[in-house]
């Protein structure tokens, strides 16, 4: 499951993305685009992620929607998981109970 941002805002509901408000969109969840936006929104396209420089090919219309990328939020889930076992571990080490 990847990082989860707020919907991009849309001008007009419904209307077509130009090339500015697609690469807007996808900056917003932070991607930046490699090549030209391909004309719609259920297309893939080829853009880096700027925390981990991972290349992918989201789709924008599930960016605009706050869907980010799936390697960072890989990171992310085994982050959280370590510290919850670690916390874990050192409940067990104390001999109580969690809080």
């Amino acid at each position: 499951m990847a990082p989860a941002y707020a919907p991009f805002p849309r001008p007009v509901r419904g209307s077509p993305w130009t090339a500015e408000e697609a690469a807007a969109a996808m900056r917003h969840v932070g991607y930046e685009p490699e090549e030209p936006y391909p004309g719609r929104a259920s297309a893939r396209w080829r853009c880096r992620c700027t925390t981990c420089g991972a290349e992918r090919t989201p789709i924008l219309c599930n960016a605009s929607r706050g869907s980010g990328c799936e390697a960072c939020a890989a990171r992310a889930r085994g982050r959280a998981r370590i510290a919850r076992t670690a916390e874990e571990y050192s409940v067990h080490l104390a001999g109580g109970a969690a809080a």
